[in-house]
C-alpha cells in the first residue's frame, strides 16, 4: 500500500517508526537491543529515501 507520511524518531535509545496510509496508521518501537547498529543505520537510510523520493516531485525539472 502506498504510504502518504513515514517518519523515523530517535527517542534516546528507542527507535519509534510512524507511518500514515490512506487505509490507517502503525507505529512500530524498536528497543536497542532488538535492532543490531547496521539494521538501524539501513532503516534511518531507507526512511531518508522514502522522504526524498515523496518531495521529488516539488522539485522542478
Amino acid at each position: 500500500m502506498p504510504l502518504e507520511t513515514l517518519e523515523l524518531l530517535e527517542r534516546g535509545p528507542l527507535l519509534v517508526l510512524r507511518w500514515r496510509a490512506s487505509e490507517g496508521h502503525g507505529v512500530l518501537l524498536f528497543w536497542p537491543d532488538t535492532l543490531p547498529r547496521g539494521r538501524r543505520r539501513e532503516l534511518r537510510l531507507a526512511v531518508r529515501a522514502h522522504a526524498v523520493s515523496r518531495k521529488a516531485e516539488t522539485v522542478a525539472p
